[in-house]
């Protein structure tokens, strides 16, 4: 037994080593074949993330560029508005777009059915040489029709403002600037028109419908969405003004006694401003 291994250990080592060397080489290129491909994935992983990354900026960067032409860009309303040299837009009517078009449309039908009537009784009238009366209660239907249609249209639209730009005018006998208010509507066929106004000579409106404020000289009315006007800004101070006037002349007091001797008058802004200050610190 002990010849035999010695026999064999010979004849074992030296097949150990002519498996073994190749053996080895052969996991050594198994091993350097797996790193080359996991270093190919990473490569690859690294240069997808960073296109996906690339790609994420370009879109950030495009929805900015596209947010910030947007509002650049003027809306419906502000191009509507008519604002003077040096006054600044401080509302603008959210529907104006809508309302323009309308009383547009509504003087577009009139106009065409006051065009096609007299030429529908023409024609019934060389087909059958006469113009029944069914025909003729049809025609004059459609005129009151129209007519009654855009006429309401008018009436409930024509108060409504398409902007409001302010002008801050001093003068020597006022310390404190007074507010001039450039408002803007639109005319019969949807056009704007604006006349100026001083701050103070506006009021809540006496009751009519689809009116909101009105002048105190040339009594103009006009709609204003004052549910969506923002408290301490522009326009919030000019809304906040009126409603203090209004609670004056309620209580039976002028609003005019605001002005002392030397005719200056109190800032309306002062004004508000100390009636919140009392209602807050009661509350």
């Amino acid at each position: 037994m002990s010849l035999g291994l010695r026999l064999f250990r010979p004849h074992a080592a030296a097949f150990g080593r002519a498996v073994g060397r190749p053996l080895g080489a052969s996991l050594a290129s198994i091993a350097s074949i797996a790193s080359a491909a996991s270093l190919r994935a990473r490569t690859q992983t690294q240069t997808q993330t960073q296109t996906r990354t690339a790609a994420a900026a370009a879109s950030q960067r495009r929805c900015a560029s596209s947010l910030l032409q947007a509002s650049a860009a003027p809306t419906s309303a502000a191009r509507l508005a008519i604002v003077p040299a040096g006054a600044t837009l401080i509302y603008s009517g959210v529907i104006s777009k809508a309302i323009q078009a309308l009383k547009r449309v509504s003087v577009v039908s009139l106009l065409m059915t006051w065009a096609t009537t007299p030429l529908f009784a023409y024609n019934l009238y060389m087909d059958t040489g006469k113009a029944t009366v069914a025909a003729i209660a049809v025609m004059g239907g459609a005129l009151i029709v129209s007519s009654l249609s855009t006429a309401v249209i008018q009436w409930c639209c024509k108060p409504y403002v398409i902007s409001i730009a302010q002008k801050m005018q001093s003068s020597e006998n006022e310390s404190i600037p007074s507010r001039e208010l450039t408002i803007t509507r639109l005319s019969f066929f949807g056009t704007p028109y604006a006349h100026t106004v001083k701050e103070t000579d506006l009021r809540v409106s006496a009751g009519r419908m689809f009116t909101t404020w009105e002048s105190e000289a040339g009594k103009q009315l006009y709609y204003v969405h004052t549910e969506a006007i923002e408290e301490n800004t522009d326009i919030g101070n000019v809304a906040d003004g009126i409603v203090h006037r209004a609670q004056l002349m309620a209580d039976g007091i002028d609003h005019t006694s605001h002005e002392n001797g030397t005719g200056n008058k109190e800032n309306w802004d002062d004004v508000v401003k100390k009636l919140r200050e009392a209602k807050n610190s009661k509350s």
